[in-house]
């Protein structure tokens, strides 16, 4: 009987999932996603995502215009859903700035708000707009110097994150869905910098995602100034998860950038594990950081075939669950 009841724990990891098990497997990419670049990495992944995450920051020139039109009609063809993490800061003197708050507040960059929000009405598909992630590390302090980052940063971050979908609703930009995306770990770790204490609440949040990455033993104290180790998917995202299903139980959730580095454990089974957490919680989907950065996070480094083909064994045709 406990050799039935083991064996039947362990089919979804061996078997094709059923129906109601897929994911929507997704790619976060650095740069702007175009037709090439797109084939590149479904071929380096080893699957199409049905999901494309890139990165866009403002204007330091509110005047200044910059809609990814050729990124999203690249992703479009490419038959995915775009995931636009649209960052208000720029690069000033080689440094990361953020766009400070009171001038999106007063009303400065609402022209270039609004201009955003009617070519994005324009596109006419579906588009996920993730707003200022991962608010609750001090890397971002949207809104705000980093040396202002604190105990306020949760109430300024919601008047940003409010006035934003307001003005794209008056934009009439109604294909626009709203991601709400913290960090899997506040830094620091402090009360008020909880992640519920930056939620903006129902009526402005369509999907509710999160991000997190598994360093294993990519980082040492000499040469980065902190030791990782390796932690499981569950360890990663659990008490975040269960936070965030407190915030709103029903509304589509999706992790928008996750990796796991080769060093220090085994990747295979962590991605294994990482798929039957995630169809345990009834996510949507993920996004995997496709690139060589911190360390190289690609799938494909140090992933079994075994492990590739079950992720592809899960894969959901698209991403109709993060619009439920």
């Amino acid at each position: 009987m406990k050799t039935a009841v083991l064996l039947l724990m362990l089919l979804p990891l061996v078997s094709t999932a059923r129906a109601g098990d897929r994911l929507a497997l997704g790619a976060a990419v650095d740069g702007l996603p175009s037709p090439a670049s797109l084939e590149k990495t479904a071929r380096d992944m080893g699957f199409r995502p049905a999901v494309v995450v890139f990165f866009l920051q403002w204007p330091d020139d509110p005047k200044d215009r910059n809609f990814p039109e050729k990124a999203l009609a690249a992703v479009d063809a490419f038959g995915a859903t775009p995931v636009l993490t649209w960052e208000p800061m720029t690069i000033r003197a080689g440094k990361e700035a953020a766009i400070p708050g009171r001038a999106i507040l007063d009303g400065e960059y609402d022209a270039y708000i609004l201009d955003f929000a009617a070519r994005a009405k324009a596109f006419g598909k579906p588009l996920i707009l993730r707003f200022a992630h991962e608010m609750n590390l001090d890397r971002y302090h949207w809104g705000s110097a980093k040396k202002e980052y604190g105990p306020g940063s949760p109430a300024l971050y919601k008047k940003l994150f409010r006035r934003v979908a307001d003005l794209f609703r008056r934009a009439g930009a109604n294909n626009v869905r709203f991601a709400f995306c913290p960090n899997a770990e506040s830094r620091p770790d402090e009360p008020w910098n909880a992640l519920s204490a930056y939620y903006p609440g129902d009526a402005y949040v369509d999907i509710l995602g999160l991000d997190g990455y598994n360093f294993g033993a990519s980082m040492t104290l000499a040469e980065h100034g902190w030791t990782s180790v390796f932690r499981s998917f569950p360890e990663l995202f659990g008490a975040a998860f269960r936070r965030m299903r407190a915030l709103s139980p029903e509304k589509p959730f999706f992790v928008f950038e996750t990796a796991c580095a080769e060093s220090g454990g085994d990747k295979s089974a962590w991605v294994k594990d990482m798929i039957g957490t995630l169809i345990a919680w009834q996510a949507a989907g993920f996004a995997w950081f496709e690139a060589d950065k911190e360390t190289d996070w690609r799938l494909g480094k140090g992933l079994s075939s075994d492990a590739l083909g079950y992720l592809k064994s899960v894969a959901a045709p698209d991403a109709e669950r993060l619009f439920r």
